[in-house]
């Protein structure tokens, strides 16, 4: 949004370009994925008892997931909530400015589970619904 923000108020764009795509809406879903909590989770170092860090941690970011990439269909999880839409989009209209910076979801259990990690993802497509 930074980038299309910023060439829209420098002239660059013409009348007629097309952003494409031209809409988007960002989702997630609460996943249980048991191979997320062995690789982000600590126990201890040497002698030192880190499990309370456990309760600070970030998924987001791990260093092993910045050096090496992660695809969560590398590995098998479950979705505890159906698709939670966090943000819609007019990439042609839409400024920094309009993107809340803290909203409130809800959502329902599919099914029971323990929650690791939120999953997030992108629909994007080019027409008005």
């Amino acid at each position: 949004l930074e980038y299309l923000e910023d060439v829209r108020k420098r002239g660059i764009l013409r009348k007629d370009t097309k952003i494409l795509p031209r809409f988007g809406k960002q989702y997630c879903c609460l996943v249980e994925c048991p191979i997320l909590e062995q690789i982000c989770g600590v126990s201890k170092w040497r002698d030192i008892d880190l499990t309370l860090m456990n309760s600070l941690r970030d998924t987001a970011s791990i260093v092993f997931t910045k050096k090496y990439g992660f695809r969560m269909s590398s590995v098998p999880f479950k979705r505890l909530t159906p698709p939670i839409e966090l943000l819609s989009l007019d990439f042609e209209k839409t400024c920094v400015r309009d993107v809340p910076i803290e909203f409130s979801v809800s959502s329902k259990l599919l099914q029971p589970g323990k929650g690791h990690a939120f999953l997030y993802w992108w629909a994007a497509w080019n027409r008005e619904e």
